[in-house]
């Protein structure tokens, strides 16, 4: 007789015949340990033939609602579903980011606090009129962030006929103006790897945005609303109480500061701006860490000891005491020009100062980590958000690039002279989310265009739907993965996705070492 089954976690409600079924994760001398989703339990019965990720299910007799799950049961029958090749049993369950890392209890838990937040944030738009929308993955180029777009090639047409969207924006912006005011989505978003280059931890090719669009809203109306959502999400979700509206910091007095547009305010006393030493034939750059009050000579030099061992062009700490600066370790620098470089940054009493020249990820995970170590005993907040405003409409910081290649949401955001109504939001020194208030009326939009040397053509679609009454819109995209990554503080991005990609795009599914054999007894 057929009996219903129950999962693990619902023994101590039950009583009578029934079936568990799931996977053997332990062969043990008199059963296995069961393994499902809910839990794990103890079955006796004979399992020599048995072996690790055999499916299998098991009936049993419980004998009265107990207020704990017991710690075994007797099988009175046990039934082998399907069997598992011992390729997989050896090698495959120990490799990360793949589907077998649901066999870790751990990651099912992950799963289920990702699904619980996706609910959360349905329920707070919801409950504000937002409607959850769903757009198609394919349309024409949008070149929203940059030339490299992915082309999906019609085997029919044999035509390069549609592009995968770098972001939902343009979609949803058609969806306002024809009066969905309120919108929201998880929307899937696809950046080509020369955007996505492996120096960059935070970016991926394939990734989740939450994009939320709401009309007649200023980006002081949206910034409140997202700052309300996120306060209830982490208190709901991680039972802790973030202070609103967060810190506000200009882009340029972001880069002055932290030598950076995403500044980890965590540590926000620590500034960190970039300073060029002018020689006589040539210029360094050096990413500088300032630390507003003295070290012992032992911490020094532990940090003298590690910056050495960096793949760097060259580093110095300098001393400052009593408004005099002082040289102790590394490459010598010029004095004078430095002492007037960093009182035009902030005055410092007293410090320690590191700079450090070469490449620019590598050197911040070195700052960020003797930050760390700094605050290991000090209170420290565990989240902690900021929001960049007044961007450039058109950035070129990087020499020798064209402005159009860093286009950014620039196409759409609103303008106010050489500056935007662009905003970001930082959380612990990783962008999570960027926004605007986004031009509305054809002639600015035009204006844009003409600036961004794009063609009139490529967006005639759109320069109709904006004739036909467009009002003020706020946009927002919250990159889904980061925001889980730092609020999870899990040790990579990819932990929090079922099925990732690297930064080049590649997943170990695809790989030919990661193929598993077919074997006619296992069929």
């Amino acid at each position: 007789m057929l009996h219903k089954r129950v999962l693990i976690a619902e023994l101590t409600a039950h009583s009578g015949e029934y079936s568990l079924a799931g996977w053997v994760k332990e062969i043990k001398p008199h059963g296995f340990m069961l393994w499902d989703m809910t839990g794990e339990i103890m079955i006796c019965c004979n399992s020599d033939q048995l072996q690790i990720r055999d499916v299998v299910s098991v009936e049993v007799i419980l004998e009265k609602e107990a207020e704990e799950t017991c710690s075994s049961l007797l099988a009175t029958r046990l039934e082998v579903l399907n069997t598992s090749t011992p390729t997989v049993t050896a090698d495959h369950i120990k490799r990360e980011h793949t589907h077998l890392k649901f066999f870790n209890h751990k990651n099912i838990r992950l799963a289920q606090k990702i699904n619980d937040m996706e609910q959360q944030i349905r329920q707070f738009l919801g409950d504000r009129y937002f409607i959850e929308t769903r757009n198609p993955l394919l349309w024409t180029s949008v070149q929203e962030y940059g030339f490299n777009e992915f082309k999906v090639y019609n085997v029919l047409s044999r035509q390069f006929e549609h592009t995968l969207l770098q972001s939902p924006n343009i979609l949803n912006l058609l969806n306002n103006i024809g009066g969905l005011e309120r919108i929201f989505q998880f929307h899937p978003c696809f950046r080509l790897s020369e955007e996505s280059t492996e120096v960059k931890t935070d970016a991926l090719v394939e990734f989740t945005q939450l994009a939320i669009n709401c009309d007649f809203c200023t980006n002081e109306e949206g910034k409140a609303l997202i700052e309300e959502m996120l306060k209830q999400l982490c208190l709901n979700c991680f039972d802790i109480e973030i202070a609103i509206p967060f810190p506000v910091l200009d882009y340029k007095e972001s880069i002055r500061l932290y030598g950076s547009d995403k500044p980890d305010f965590r540590y926000r006393k620590f500034l960190q701006p970039k300073y060029t030493e002018f020689g006589m034939d040539s210029s360094s750059t050096y990413k500088t860490l300032i630390i507003p009050y003295s070290l012992p000579e032992t911490v020094l030099q532990f940090i003298a000891g590690r910056a050495e061992k960096l793949p760097v062009s060259g580093y110095s700490i300098l001393r400052i005491a009593e408004n005099r600066l002082s040289h102790r370790n590394g490459r010598a620098l010029d004095l004078a020009q430095f002492k007037t470089f960093i009182e035009g940054i902030a005055p410092v009493d007293r410090g320690e100062i590191l700079l450090i020249e070469g490449s620019e990820p590598l050197i911040s995970a070195f700052f960020s980590s003797i930050l760390r170590s700094l605050n290991r005993r000090q209170p420290t907040e565990k989240y902690s958000f900021c929001w960049i405003e007044n961007y450039p409409f058109v950035e070129a910081d990087t020499p020798g690039q064209e402005p159009l290649e860093g286009i950014g949401q620039n196409i759409f955001t609103k303008r106010l002279g050489q500056e935007s109504k662009g905003i970001d939001l930082i959380l612990n020194g990783v962008e999570i989310a960027s926004g605007s208030e986004k031009e509305y009326k054809v002639k600015e939009f035009l204006q844009s265009l003409k600036l961004l040397q794009i063609s009139e053509e490529q967006y005639a679609y759109y320069l109709d739907a904006l004739k036909s009454g467009s009002p003020p819109v706020f946009t927002i995209g919250i990159g889904w993965e980061r925001l889980l990554w730092k609020l999870m503080d899990t040790q990579e991005l990819q932990d929090v996705m079922i099925f990732p990609k690297d930064q080049n795009g590649q997943s170990y599914l695809f790989r030919n070492n990661g193929a598993v054999a077919y074997d006619e007894t296992n069929a």
